[in-house]
């Protein structure tokens, strides 16, 4: 037994001698950089990491993960009750596959043994079409006014003889973004034979021409006003005061379900192709749309929403210079830019109403290629022993009036 230990301990210290001999003969420290291993964050490997002691506690997490993101789901994409009843039922169609509405990702879960950490990605497409429509509706509304205002008959010796005066006097409300908000009427004509009485309008002599304009301009301003309700709404949703409210909200919900304390992180995205779960879904809805091809919404998908940076394959960066800015930390953080997209189709996507064979269509754009080991020659880790560590993966299942469907989607990035 004493020859066997004196055997082990010559050995231990023939290969710290071996060792220090490889340390004083190693490369330049740009090859000791080239060795270097990109690790991505455990949320990219798994959805889902768990801490408890109990074995029947973990069974029960995968049926409440799933209506998890289904409650997201349906919390993000709320209307409100007065906003629902205007909305007529030959409609229901439109706003069924409409895309204006807010796509949200699976849901990344760290359990703790007294907490729950949601991580969550958002892409709030509602937002940007109701701005985008309040900027028209401005551009119009100071359109139209300044025709009334270049329309009205001036009087020099009358300071009166002009339809602003009236207004002012019987209906303004206040001024702001260049406009004139007026009090809700729902018959402007009316309201001013009423008020003003007919011999007044004659007196006052003005065109007929300037009521119908003027009923433009208060039917604008409460378009306005309603997309300004729309619009707070969707805001609302992300406050705390809504996500915290007592036995209401979104948390506490949560928290009767896993008997934890919940934390909510809400990442919102600038495009819709920065996360593959969000650009899948949007994609998915489209393709539910009988009157929609696959073929089409496949190829605006991948050509017309995602912009991919030229990749020149002959010409690499060199990251290996020895004096490092360490102000630009942000721009050396791996998996920053889009570097490819593939979708793949397959299913019951056919118009016609008949039970015909599956169909099968795709569209790709770049290279889904982990570029640090295809291109650059460097060391780089496979998640879960397979999947890339560039690459993210979505697969979802849909349905038409014809049957299901599936939708798988990769983005990767470099």
């Amino acid at each position: 037994m004493l020859t066997i230990f004196k055997k082990k301990k010559r050995n231990a210290e023939e290969n710290l001698v071996n060792s220090s001999i490889n340390i004083n003969k190693s490369k330049s420290d740009n090859d000791e950089y080239n060795k270097i291993i990109y690790y991505p964050s455990s949320s990219k490997e798994w959805f889902n990491s768990i801490y408890s002691y109990n074995n029947s506690y973990s069974k029960s997490l995968i049926a409440m993960d799933v209506v998890l993101n289904d409650l997201f789901r349906s919390y993000f994409n709320m209307l409100e009750n007065k906003i629902r009843k205007t909305f007529k039922r030959r409609r229901d169609n439109k706003t069924r596959y409409s895309a204006n509405r807010i796509y949200v990702s699976r849901t990344e879960l760290k359990h703790t043994n007294t907490k729950l950490l949601i991580s969550l990605y958002v892409y709030n497409k509602q937002k940007s079409s109701i701005e985008r429509y309040i900027r028209k509706l401005i551009k119009w509304t100071i359109e139209k006014e300044n025709l009334v205002k270049e329309k009205i008959i001036h009087g020099k010796e009358q300071k009166k003889n002009r339809l602003t005066y009236i207004l002012k006097d019987k209906f303004f409300i206040f001024r702001k973004w260049k406009m004139v908000f007026f009090k809700k009427m729902d018959n402007l004509s009316k309201h001013l034979i009423v008020t003003l009485k007919k011999r007044d309008l004659k007196a006052y002599n003005l065109p007929t021409y300037n009521f119908r304009t003027l009923k433009k301009i208060i039917r604008l301003q409460q378009i306005f006003f309603n997309h300004i309700k729309l619009i707070n709404f969707n805001k609302y949703k992300f406050t705390n005061l809504v996500l915290n409210l007592n036995n209401f909200g979104l948390i506490s919900i949560i928290q009767k379900m896993y008997n934890k304390n919940v934390e909510i992180k809400v990442v919102e995205l600038k495009s819709i192709h920065l996360n593959s779960d969000v650009f899948s879904s949007a994609v998915a809805l489209k393709l539910r749309d009988r009157k929609n091809k696959a073929v089409t919404i496949l190829r605006k998908a991948v050509l017309q929403m995602v912009k991919i940076p030229d990749l020149h394959t002959l010409i690499t960066f060199d990251d290996n210079m020895e004096a490092i800015n360490k102000n630009n930390i942000l721009n050396n953080i791996k998996q920053q830019v889009v570097s490819g997209v593939r979708f793949e189709a397959s299913g019951r996507l056919t118009r016609r109403l008949t039970a015909m064979r599956a169909v099968f269509k795709y569209r790709y754009l770049g290279s889904l290629k982990n570029i640090r080991s295809s291109f650059n020659n460097k060391p780089s880790t496979m998640l879960r022993g397979y999947a890339k560590s560039n690459s993210q993966y979505t697969l979802i299942n849909s349905k038409t009036r014809n049957g299901t469907f599936g939708l798988k989607g990769w983005v990767s990035s470099h």
